[in-house]
């Protein structure tokens, strides 16, 4: 089996919106397993209302979720790991160097991108819901892309 892994910083509000979005997008494939995880989340957080709600928008339920820290296990174990900035991905590969071909931003997958300097997205904690629907969508744009490659 296949993992994918998806990290943002607090595991509440990215990375379980696409979470949400790939296991809906990759429902009929039983081959790969998703997982979503914070560079400093706080165990077992709830997700932020706002992510809620702004998923549930998309039918996509994330109200059970609980964050998790992403850990250099978890890392070394993931067959590709997509991260919301380039913070992230740096925090990953001065972890674990050897993941350095399996690690991307995922706004690399998304074709409406017109400053390719600026991949990061942002992060909507204590933002109006306005906000968490734009980078819902951004996220969702960018997977659907990337699912059209695996």
């Amino acid at each position: 089996m296949k993992s994918i892994l998806i990290v943002c910083t607090g595991n509440s509000c990215r990375s379980i919106m696409a979470e949400g979005f790939l296991k809906k997008m990759l429902n009929e494939k039983k081959d790969i397993s998703v997982l979503s995880c914070g560079i400093a989340a706080p165990e077992g957080m709830m997700p932020t209302p706002e992510a809620v709600n702004v998923m549930k928008e998309e039918g996509v339920d994330i109200s059970y979720h609980r964050a998790r820290r992403v850990t250099d296990e978890i890392i070394r174990n993931s067959d590709l790991i997509l991260v919301m900035t380039n913070s992230h991905k740096n925090e990953i590969l001065t972890r674990v160097p050897e993941a350095k071909d399996k690690v991307y931003l995922l706004r690399e997958f998304d074709d409406s991108v017109e400053n390719i300097s600026d991949l990061d997205i942002d992060d909507p904690i204590g933002m109006p819901v306005e906000f968490y629907r734009n980078v819902r969508d951004t996220i969702k744009r960018s997977l659907e892309k990337f699912v059209k490659l695996l």
